[in-house]
């Protein structure tokens, strides 16, 4: 697979323990990601966000729970606007990583 924005995110993801299912879009979402480029990607950033977010909430994930596990000095309790500043720094650092390829 082509390495882009999709590959990159699915790699973080997959490293925190959220991974695709049988019944989810995110393996089209990688791709689609990949195909339409970082520069696509930077100015979609909040689409990419809202995505990712309302995913987690189909499958009554707790992906910040997930990063407080490696990160444990953050709050448990960050209201949701802090949580989609960090998401959106995340997904910024995987357009960077896509850009270089």
């Amino acid at each position: 697979m082509n390495r882009g924005v999709g590959t990159e995110l699915h790699s973080i993801l997959d490293w925190w323990g959220f991974r695709p299912t049988k019944s989810c879009q995110c393996k089209a979402l990688q791709r689609y990601y990949n195909q339409k480029g970082p520069d696509w990607c930077q100015e979609h950033l909040d689409e990419i966000v809202d995505q990712i977010l309302r995913e987690a909430g189909k499958r009554k994930v707790n992906w910040w729970q997930g990063i407080q596990q490696i990160i444990p000095t953050l709050s448990r309790t960050l209201p949701e606007c802090l949580q989609r500043i960090v998401l959106t720094r995340i997904v910024q650092v995987c357009i960077n990583r896509a850009r270089r390829f």
